[in-house]
């Protein structure tokens, strides 16, 4: 009888172990349905392997104060040092820095920073 539990025990050990590759299997098949769902709904805008934040095109009126130099950059396709040379900006950590921690550092106006970033990107825009 001790060698029946034995076998038993060893079994559904093993049952347990089929199961779960066939449920990891089951999830990740299930991801993957998920995304091409998604992705063709448009609900998952995917470009040149970055995912987009926006739905709508991007504007001058999308930028936040929370978004950092670097993004800004990518959004409105500016060159690296553009809006640090337009800017005036001298801080060690551009362009990885959030406008936020920015402006704090510098003690200036939120609402007029972004207004000056919004003329910069928009002169830039313009003169191209």
């Amino acid at each position: 009888m001790n060698k029946f539990h034995k076998y038993k025990n060893l079994l559904l050990k093993k049952l347990g172990i089929i199961l779960l590759i066939i449920l990891c299997i089951l999830s990740f098949l299930w991801f993957i349905q998920s995304v091409k769902y998604l992705d063709n709904a448009e609900d998952l805008n995917i470009n040149n392997g970055y995912i987009s934040h926006f739905r709508t095109p991007v504007t001058i009126n999308s930028i936040r104060i929370w978004m950092t130099f670097d993004y800004l950059n990518f959004i409105f396709k500016l060159p690296p040092d553009y809006l640090k040379t337009s800017l005036n900006i001298d801080d060690k950590k551009y362009p990885n820095i959030r406008i936020s921690e920015y402006v704090k550092r510098k003690n200036i106006s939120p609402s007029v920073f972004i207004f000056e970033i919004k003329q910069a990107i928009t002169n830039y825009q313009h003169s191209n």
